[in-house]
């Protein structure tokens, strides 16, 4: 295998759009956010000038060393180390997330999501390794449980969700038979149900979640909502449903062409009406209301087109025998959108309440450098071509 100076362009001009959205919907949200300073900008913009200058030296990267198993493992054991230093500090909420040092707070949870589709990627690549197999497959990714159970233990359920969801799309498209990836949906929702109902907390804002739809259904078709009185019942209160209820009222707000940059009236601490976290988790919600239908829709087409150029690169990668590296820059894809997806679902209320940042967009400084530095992988893996010597290990 031989690499090409050319990468690709068109999706380092996407990343760039999305960066430039990102500053400016930092800029219009952090100095209202609780708990921001004057240096908060300044901080954000000196981890995603770090963040940029890794994605540069992913460029010059050699993408074949994504396959060697000594970077592999190095990368994995430096991941599982700072999740268990991670736990040893102070906690937020009852979550050991962060790491702080020097002013700067660190959380290894957005590393190991990268770390999780590098491995996956090296072991579903494998030649010796035939994914119809589903139980010999699920043994030789043994060494990648700890990592999800580091997250886990937290607690940090969103992250095990988002990386496990990957790599079972990974493994889909590898070729697992749709009969038995069936058979894994269902022992995932069967888990899933069990750490629902293992906490009340998380049982209340699924009781809201449907609650919510139930009515929005309701909205649409009043005349099946009336014809089913068992419906009724499931209505649901409560303040765990309050911080959607405001984004879709900021949302709503915002129309076709929004209140204007700057001039949204829930993002402040001191409004009557306060969007919490909404520089992060709820950040969506804001763009939607100061930049309008229209800029929530250029944000969405951004990150479908970033997904559609990393599966590009994917099947390019494929095309010339890289399979390992084309299911990495498949999960790379795949893990960026879907977190873009699940955080507007979220926004929306299409899904129960939880934190997810929105990939580029949202502040914090460990999303941000990890999303570029993953973008940087793709870059990487982008320059291939095909050699005589082309192998998979």
């Amino acid at each position: 295998m031989g690499v090409k100076k050319r990468f690709d362009e068109t999706l380092l001009i996407l990343t760039f759009l999305l960066l430039s959205m990102g500053l400016l919907a930092f800029e219009s949200t952090a100095s209202f956010a609780a708990g921001s300073s004057p240096k908060s900008l300044l901080k954000q913009l000196i981890i995603v000038s770090l963040g940029l200058l890794f994605l540069l030296i992913m460029l010059a990267f050699d993408a074949r060393n994504f396959k060697r198993l000594s970077f592999v493992i190095s990368l994995f054991l430096i991941s599982c180390v700072l999740l268990v230093m991670a736990y040893f500090n102070k906690g937020i909420n009852g979550s050991h997330r962060w790491i702080r040092f020097m002013g700067f707070s660190f959380q290894p949870g957005e590393m190991a999501k990268l770390t999780g589709v590098i491995y996956a990627g090296w072991i579903i690549g494998r030649k010796d390794l035939d994914i119809r197999k589903i139980f010999d497959s699920l043994i030789k990714m043994l060494p990648l449980y700890p990592l999800l159970l580091l997250i886990l233990f937290e607690p940090d359920y969103g992250t095990t969700f988002l990386i496990a969801t990957v790599i079972f799309i990974m493994m889909f498209m590898a070729g697992l038979p749709k009969f038995k990836a069936l058979f894994l949906l269902g022992l995932a929702c069967t888990g899933g149900y069990f750490v629902i109902a293992g906490h009340e907390n998380r049982v209340e804002r699924t009781k809201v979640f449907f609650s919510n739809f139930i009515s929005f259904i309701g909205s649409i078709f009043p005349k099946i909502y009336s014809a089913f009185p068992v419906l009724k019942d499931f209505s649901y209160h409560s303040d765990l449903g309050l911080q959607q209820a405001r984004a879709e009222i900021a949302i709503a707000s915002g129309k076709i062409w929004g209140v204007g940059i700057g001039k949204s009236s829930l993002k402040s601490v001191s409004s009557h009406m306060p969007l919490t976290y909404s520089d992060t988790d709820y950040i969506f919600a804001i763009v939607n209301e100061e930049m309008g239908a229209w800029g929530a829709l250029i944000l969405i087409v951004l990150y479908l087109l970033i997904c559609y150029r990393g599966l590009l690169i994917a099947q390019n990668a494929e095309r010339v025998g890289e399979r390992q590296l084309s299911l990495i820059a498949c999960g790379i894809s795949v893990l960026i959108t879907l977190q873009a997806l699940v955080h507007m679902m979220v926004n929306l209320s299409l899904l129960p309440s939880k934190g997810f940042t929105l990939p580029l967009i949202s502040a914090g400084g460990s999303s941000a450098f990890f999303t570029l530095l993953s973008i940087g992988v793709l870059l990487s893996i982008s320059k291939i071509r095909p050699s005589e010597n082309t192998r998979c290990l």
